[in-house]
């Protein structure tokens, strides 16, 4: 890699965030309009996603108009040429928005560096893609940078789409390549830098803008996504049958498979590990999702007549479908999610107090303010004449009857002033409101939609009990511990203040845990994570719903989606496995990282915040007039300007003083597993952990051979899209393999794939095992038709079709083929990897 690609790729990401900061500033830094809830870093990292967002998604919809995907590089115009316009004419604003954040931009701008260079230089000591899912990535890259429309080639079916598989996260990737006129030889690693940057500068500015401190917001967004499992522990004190107990090094893949037949990737797992998929891309995606819900939340409370919340909603649609089409496992959660911030519309905090103060209202003011009619004298009559007002008999009599209660109605206020009692009116606009997010994320995902075709199972139900609980709380004790510790402080506040409902809580939650022991006596089988899931699940909702504390609602909106993510797993199962012991693999691999997001975001957070008096839950109200603000602020005490960690009790963060260094030993060994392998061809358990370490740069072709990257330069040199290719594919399976290498490496389509990945890419099974065979007999024997009926140009013969089909048979091929040679070395320093490519006599 040169240096020049490199900075080039570092610059225009990181362009991208300054040049967005004009629209940025307007969405997620206006201190005028989020008094409580504006970013420490003014959007800066937010914005630069949005922008890629913005950016990926034009491409999308001009690629499936017939726009190559070279050409849509310079669609950035379009976003870019509104945030220069906005930037002229904010000018001064911006300059003082920048003076007085400057604290937070540097804090983010050195987080996102930080962790850019150092993932980039983590892939420099194992930077191959012939590991896990990198294959199939690498191939969705150069497919998507290749493509003369949308959808792309499909790498693994020659002469098919990919039609039945998300891919905007790599088109993404391959808008930045043709950017900066490279490939994904030499991008692919530079995306396994950007992408943790992405998400560390996101989650550490919106932890800053919840907790009120840019120093809180660098801790909390660096345990979101720094912390893993708590496996280490099982490995030291009770490991499992026929495995050593050790303590260094512990089994790093085991970390991130905590609970039995599952996969548990937390994101430092993810960002080690380097595979570029679906889930991954979408990390800073959900980040952006959350980011704008924190947004829409406050912005509710300007009034629900106002643009400002309508435009935020209209955003949260459009970042919606990207997250339909990056990752679309994560799009249900967190379009309930975005559902439950515009619920605020009707539910805001302090609803039921607001409510219950305009009935008393309404009922103190009838006697003094409404007097009946068979009650008025004729004195009152006589001074009603004389002020010129008319009484109810007059109008009566004149056949202008009216209600007494519009005799004493005001005067009708405006939109903005409408009563909290209207609450049709606000339900209606807030389901009003839903819908339009729904319509614009599924109307802007429509060419992804239209032409999906998935082969995975439908949710499917599942037997409880699911999880061990042990297994399940070395997944889930850390985020689950403070997050009651969330619920239990307001739960205390409750019963202090004599409130039934805290009461009510407290059996709510006391109740399912003698239920468990009940049910654990009574059938043997241990109930206890989803009776425990059931559980907090309630009690956060009804915090969501009826606490006064603008934050804790919103913190607990948030968890409550991570709770019902949590559940779905533990519930039901999905995907591509079948019914085999790893069915629910997928379900909770996803799920499961869902809830990581949220609910580790709300409990960090609410463990982290700095409560203010001027917090008023009353003050979110849009309804509510001044005196009442007044009067609630003033009842308020000044709470203390610590965290709300640093008031739990001693014993409770002491325990957390011991689990949290356990939990960086995962990560740690996890990183220091990925700067190790004992091969050059790299699998998941070639992993020696006393190994020197190993310099390799960032080829990510270093796992072939010399002559294997001289054929792949030639074919990413010279294949068109629509050209397609023939090479070897395994008997049995081939996935997690070698092969087909040439398709990883260039995205160009081979016949066939991987077996079960093929399967997944939209192929039917009977058709998988058809193109296998028909590899097979042109190999073996010569069979040509194979070439015609999947329109195949290139022909490869090498070291792994010899090894496959023995050498007489590809020797047989070769002197067929000697007239169509394209590419060969007549001699070669490494002559196991020699490589030819021929030309399909009739294309």
């Amino acid at each position: 890699m040169t240096v020049i690609v490199g900075a080039s790729w570092l610059f225009l990401v990181w362009f991208l965030g300054w040049l967005s900061l004009p629209l940025a500033r307007r969405i997620w830094g206006d201190e005028a309009k989020l008094p409580h809830a504006a970013f420490p870093d003014a959007g800066l990292a937010a914005g630069r996603m949005l922008l890629l967002v913005i950016w990926t998604l034009l491409a999308l919809w001009c690629g499936h108009a017939g726009v190559p995907v070279r050409w849509c590089v310079f669609l950035i115009l379009l976003p870019g040429a509104l945030c220069v316009w906005l930037g002229i004419r904010d000018w001064p604003i911006l300059q003082a928005t920048v003076r007085e954040r400057r604290r937070g931009i540097i804090a983010s701008e050195l987080v996102f560096l930080l962790f850019f260079a150092g993932f980039f230089i983590h892939r420099g000591f194992w930077p191959d893609f012939n590991n896990g899912e990198k294959p199939m990535d690498l191939a969705l890259i150069g497919a998507c940078a290749r493509a003369d429309y949308l959808p792309p080639p499909n790498p693994y079916a020659a002469n098919v789409r990919l039609d039945s598989y998300y891919y905007l996260g790599h088109l993404q990737a391959a808008l930045l390549t043709d950017a900066i006129h490279s490939t994904a030889r030499w991008t692919y690693n530079l995306m396994c830098g950007t992408l943790p940057a992405l998400c560390f500068s996101l989650a550490v500015s919106l932890c800053g803008a919840v907790t009120r401190r840019v120093r809180n917001g660098v801790i909390g967004g660096c345990l979101l996504l720094a912390t893993g499992t708590l496996e280490p522990l099982r490995q030291w004190f009770k490991p499992l049958p026929g495995v050593e107990a050790k303590t260094w090094p512990i089994d790093y893949m085991a970390t991130s498979r905590v609970i039995p037949f599952t996969i548990n990737e937390y994101p430092w797992f993810t960002f080690s590990y380097g595979d570029v998929h679906a889930h991954y891309f979408d990390m800073p995606v959900s980040l952006l999702v959350i980011s704008l819900g924190w947004v829409l939340f406050w912005r509710i409370r300007e009034g629900w007549d106002t643009r400002g919340w309508k435009v935020i909603a209209a955003l949260c649609g459009t970042v919606l479908s990207a997250n339909l089409m990056t990752n679309t496992w994560d799009f249900p959660t967190y379009t309930l999610f975005i559902f439950l911030c515009l619920s605020a519309l009707v539910f805001y905090p302090g609803w039921k107090t607001t409510l219950r103060r305009d009935k008393q209202r309404a009922t103190d003011a009838a006697p003094s303010e409404v007097v009946p009619e068979k009650t008025k004298t004729s004195k009152q009559h006589k001074k009603s004449k004389a002020s010129g007002v008319k009484s109810a008999t007059q109008k009566q009599a004149k056949g202008k009857a009216r209600s007494q209660s519009e005799v004493a109605a005001p005067v009708k206020p405006s939109h903005s002033q409408v009563s909290p009692s209207h609450f049709g009116l606000r339900l209606g606009m807030a389901l009003g409101a839903m819908l339009g997010v729904a319509m614009i994320s599924l109307l802007i995902g429509w060419p992804f939609l239209h032409h999906l075709h998935t082969a995975a199972d439908k949710p499917r139900y599942l037997a409880q009990p699911a999880s061990p609980p042990r297994s399940w709380l070395l997944m889930w004790a850390l985020p689950m511990g403070a997050w009651i510790m969330n619920l239990a402080g307001a739960t205390k506040r409750r019963l202090a203040a004599g409130q039934a409902d805290g009461r009510i809580v407290t059996a709510a939650i006391v109740i399912p845990e003698a239920l468990w022991l009940l049910l654990k006596l009574l059938t043997n089988n241990d109930y206890f994570v989803i009776i425990f899931l059931v559980t907090l699940t309630l009690w956060t909702a009804y915090e969501a719903f009826f606490s006064e504390d603008v934050v804790q609602v919103w913190l607990c909106r948030l968890a409550l989606c991570g709770f019902l993510a949590l559940c779905w797993s533990e519930t039901t199962y999905a995907g591509f496995l079948s019914d085999g012991d790893f069915r629910r693999q997928d379900t909770v691999f996803k799920f499961g990282l869902q809830a990581w997001f949220m609910l580790g975001t709300a409990a960090l957070c609410s463990a982290l915040r700095v409560q203010r008096a001027d917090e008023s839950a009353l003050d979110v109200n849009p309804t509510q007039d001044l005196q009442d603000r007044t009067s609630a602020q003033e009842e308020l005490e000044v709470s203390s300007r610590q965290s709300a960690w640093s008031r739990w009790p001693v014993t409770i963060r002491l325990i957390y003083y011991i689990l949290l260094p356990v939990a960086f030993t995962s990560t740690v060994s996890t990183t220091w597993a990925r700067m190790h392998h004992t091969s050059e061809a790299s699998h998941m358990d070639n992993v020696d952990m006393y190994a020197p370490l190993r310099f390799q740069g960032w080829d990510v072709w270093s796992n072939l051979g010399d002559s294997e990257r001289d054929a792949a330069q030639w074919l990413q040199d010279h294949a068109r899209d629509g050209d397609n290719l023939i090479e070897a594919e395994m008997r049995e399976g081939g996935d997690y393999s070698v092969y087909p290498r040439y398709a990883h490496a260039t995205g160009v389509p081979t016949v066939v794939g991987p077996q079960s990945h093929t399967f997944q890419w939209g192929l039917d099974w009977p058709e998988v095992f058809d193109r296998k065979a028909a590899v097979r007999a042109f190999y073996t024997a010569n069979q040509t038709d194979v070439l015609q009926k999947y329109k195949v140009r290139y022909i490869v013969c090498g070291e792994l079709e010899r090894r496959e089909y023995t050498d007489e048979s590809v020797a047989k091929i070769e002197k067929s083929l000697a007239a169509n040679k394209l590419f060969g070395a007549g001699v070669s320093a490494d002559p196991q990897h020699l490589t030819t490519i021929y030309q399909n006599p009739q294309p």
